[in-house]
């Protein structure tokens, strides 16, 4: 207990009571000593009642004390939850990307070869047209294969 809290707190206002009385009674010798020893009871009652209010007010105070200890220890311990599961969320976050980036390079490289294919399709059609623009008009397979059936023929002598 403060000093403050002493004097203006029960024990305070006992002392003071006690004081104004003993100088009372003192100055005044004609009231009766029962008076005297009623008044001092009921100045120690109302003491004793500071005293009880006080007590009861710190025993709630301890009381809220220990309700916000354990408010306190549950907010640590589902912000030490909270943390564990941004980490999770981070980790996964970092694999999505991963997997995204990965099927990025593959879509990537996919296009890649698409264009390339295209572009060899292009090249051989334009071969194959070139080709058939220079051949003559009776040079085609059938008649390769027509004439070398009838040398072969020839030389068989038939």
């Amino acid at each position: 207990m403060s000093i403050l809290s002493w004097l203006f707190g029960a024990p305070g206002w006992l002392l003071a009571a006690g004081l104004i009385l003993v100088a009372v009674f003192g100055l005044v010798p004609s009231i009766s000593k029962w008076l005297w020893v009623a008044c001092i009871v009921a100045v120690g009652a109302w003491g004793a009642a500071g005293y009880g209010k006080a007590a009861l007010q710190a025993r709630h105070t301890r009381e809220a004390g220990n309700k916000l200890l354990q408010a306190e220890q549950a907010l640590r311990t589902a912000g030490g939850e909270l943390h564990t599961a941004a980490r999770e969320i981070e980790v996964r976050d970092r694999m999505l990307r991963q997997i995204e980036a990965d099927a990025a390079r593959r879509t990537s490289n996919a296009e890649a070869a698409r264009r390339a294919a295209a572009a060899q399709i292009v090249a051989l059609r334009q071969r194959a047209a070139a080709t058939q623009t220079y051949v003559p008009q009776g040079d085609t397979p059938a008649a390769r294969a027509e004439d070398a059936a009838a040398q072969w023929l020839k030389a068989r002598g038939q």
